[in-house]
């Protein structure tokens, strides 16, 4: 429904909202009236007097953490009705890591440095664990007035920090406006950036699998499927250098399927 105020007067509003729309403007109704409305059932809500009456708010913009490589993933999406609560677990990118860092963001793009910083805070006392074992679950609580409590808990010790950060409503429209069309223009862009750092991680992961792979089990140096390993490790050692996303996940794959067979062959 297009709401546009004032039609007798301003008929120049109404060939625009028709043209933009491609609808024809709803009148029966004053915006202006409706707006403070809204303000007066708002206003009685926060004093007690209205207590049947629901106003949904909605986040402006997805709330996240940053990760490994700088990319941004999403914990609670755009657009949700507040109040809300959303949650993820993640784990460390390196061995006997005992603290975490949490970036907590706002905005729309995949990398997190396009995005909003709401500020950061660090979880201590993880256990020494190789990468991948630990698991910290982030949890976002989002109240009616956009203030955002974050907290961070390690599964397997308890280790646990809460913070509370700004307000998400510290943007104004404006902003937010601009900060949305980015990201609809950047989109193709934002997601080749975030497959070619997906397919480095994921192909520093394999290495790091592979070192402990061989370092765990018994081999002569002439075996062949060790040797078959060690030539694909360092062709994907060598492209990590330059190559791109397309050529790391290719190398990934033999490597992977190299590895797999390993224990079979070492027998």
């Amino acid at each position: 429904v297009i709401l546009v105020g004032g039609m007798t007067r301003m008929p120049a509003v109404r060939d625009l909202a028709r043209s933009l729309f491609g609808k024809e403007p709803y009148r029966s109704i004053n915006p202006d009236e409706v707006v403070a409305l809204g303000a007066a059932i708002q206003a009685g809500m926060l004093l007690g007097s209205i207590d049947k009456a629901v106003l949904l708010d909605v986040l402006p913009l997805s709330l996240g953490v940053e990760t490994q490589g700088g990319l941004t993933s999403k914990i609670i999406a755009r657009n949700t009705p507040v109040p809300a609560t959303g949650s993820r677990i993640f784990t460390t990118a390196a061995d006997y890591q005992t603290s975490m860092e949490v970036h907590v963001l706002q905005g729309e793009r995949e990398l997190a440095g396009e995005n909003v910083s709401l500020g950061q805070f660090q979880l201590n006392g993880m256990p020494l664990a190789l990468r991948g074992v630990p698991k910290v679950e982030v949890t976002f609580d989002v109240d009616v007035d956009g203030i955002v409590q974050v907290s961070a808990e390690e599964l397997l010790s308890g280790s646990e920090v809460k913070v509370k950060v700004v307000s998400t409503k510290s943007l104004d429209s404006g902003d937010i406006a601009r900060m949305a069309e980015e990201a609809r223009r950047n989109a193709t862009q934002d997601k080749a950036a975030r497959e070619e750092i997906v397919a480095r991680i994921e192909a520093e992961n394999l290495l790091a699998a592979v070192e402990m792979a061989l370092a765990e089990r018994e081999h002569p140096a002439s075996d062949v499927a060790v040797q078959q390993i060690l030539q694909a490790a360092t062709a994907l050692q060598h492209a990590l250098g330059s190559g791109a996303g397309g050529q790391l996940k290719a190398l990934s794959t033999g490597l992977r399927e190299k590895l797999v067979a390993f224990p079979r062959a070492a027998r």
